[in-house]
């Protein structure tokens, strides 16, 4: 996540259910702010993201972005 300057700033639970809890911005900018929440089942495979932005125009895009680095987080 850190190569995508996404950084996590708390996680917690118990397998299978974990929560993840990440912030970013825009690299070189004061704004946008990206806040996430991920919840992950490791049984199931799934994760479930709700993201909070200062502007909501960029969300999906950013959505997208987060998708792609958490996957990349995955085993082959």
């Amino acid at each position: 996540m850190q190569g995508h300057s996404i950084q996590c700033i708390a996680s917690g639970g118990q397998p299978p259910s974990l929560k993840f809890f990440f912030f970013a911005q825009k690299e070189g900018e004061t704004s946008p702010f990206f806040l996430v929440e991920c919840l992950i089942n490791t049984s199931s495979a799934k994760a479930q993201i709700n993201i909070k932005a200062d502007d909501p125009t960029l969300s999906e895009p950013f959505s997208t972005l987060f998708r792609s680095a958490l996957l990349a987080l995955s085993p082959s």
